[in-house]
């Protein structure tokens, strides 16, 4: 999926690139670096294996359909329709 250009193609998921590390880096600082083998093992075994973190970790998303890429605006497809109602809220204060 992340090769793909468009991957707006879940439902209410999230894809997460780098997977192992991240959860790597969750166990670590839940100070269960003792389940890493148990994930390892889990991911070569394409099973699924939860794991329930003693610390909360707050988790940002952020929704985009532009950024300033070397100094230039890059626009992207608002595929949920975000911005009209965005405008909308930014206009009334005018």
């Amino acid at each position: 999926m992340f090769n793909n250009n468009e991957r707006a193609l879940s439902h209410g998921c999230v894809r997460v690139e780098n997977a192992r590390e991240l959860a790597s880096v969750l166990l670590k600082y839940d100070e269960a670096e003792s389940d890493i083998p148990v994930l390892e093992n889990a991911m070569a075994d394409y099973k699924r294996k939860d794991f329930v973190l003693k610390q909360p970790v707050s988790i940002l998303i952020t929704y985009l359909t532009c950024l300033i890429r070397d100094g230039k605006p890059v626009l992207y497809k608002d595929i949920y329709h975000f911005d009209e109602s965005l405008e909308k809220m930014f206009n009334q204060n005018k």
